[in-house]
């Protein structure tokens, strides 16, 4: 796979928070601001592991459907093509069902198989289940529209194709970072310039916090401050 990162740039990555990788990213003008991230329907479900990153392993999955498509074959295929991806890997799944709000995409023994896969957590815009099981893995993160009790009828529709979440459109071996803040995706030709781009960033955003925390505060002050 091009573009892979080195470990010491994963590292660094790693240790950002995910807004301050989305306000590098806007440094760099690749796209607008408003694209490029997931909106609040993909939410945090495991916000104490902090940030994730990895490259995405995709499928389309379908647990809600009363006549559902199915393939025979699907999750065998999703489990090899997920083992010999790029690592680490973050697995992302589209709900093609019809009813998301009652969808369940995975629990936690497919948790499990993804992180002995090399999955580093998963992503979806359909529901997932049995947390509490999630939770006692190992650095599993989760992200997802929400929870529900019932697997539904799970049927596997597609892997190792484009997926569609929360209006942002990922495709296999795109790199993401996620943590409480949400997801955003890095465009492969920023991401290796990345970190040395957030430096000045949170140089920046402490010089705020610090002034507006100090004695010398003021409205006008804050005007000259951010002129300068």
């Amino acid at each position: 796979m091009e573009n892979r990162l080195t470990p010491r740039q994963l590292g660094q990555l790693r240790s950002m928070d995910t807004a301050t990788i989305a306000n590098a990213i806007e440094t760099f003008g690749v796209r607008h601001h408003t694209e490029g991230y997931m909106g609040n329907d993909v939410r945090c479900l495991t916000p104490e592991l902090g940030p994730m990153l990895g490259y995405a392993v995709t499928a389309v999955l379908d647990s809600t459907s009363r006549d559902p498509r199915p393939n025979a074959n699907g999750a065998q295929a999703f489990y090899r093509i997920l083992a010999e991806a790029p690592k680490p890997a973050v697995v992302v799944i589209q709900d093609g069902g019809e009813q998301r709000t009652h969808s369940c995409l995975a629990g936690d023994v497919m948790a499990t198989l993804f992180q002995r896969l090399g999955a580093a957590g998963l992503i979806t815009n359909g529901n997932v289940r049995d947390l509490a099981g999630i939770r006692e893995l190992d650095q599993f993160h989760v992200f997802a529209a929400g929870i529900v009790p019932s697997h539904g009828l799970l049927t596997w529709i597609g892997a190792d194709v484009p997926v569609t979440l929360s209006r942002l459109t990922v495709h296999p071996g795109d790199l993401i970072h996620a943590d409480a803040n949400g997801v955003v995706l890095i465009p492969h030709g920023i991401a290796g310039r990345l970190a040395e781009a957030t430096r000045p960033i949170i140089a920046r955003e402490e010089k705020i916090k610090e002034f507006a925390n100090s004695s010398e505060f003021s409205v006008d002050g804050l005007m000259k401050f951010l002129k300068s």
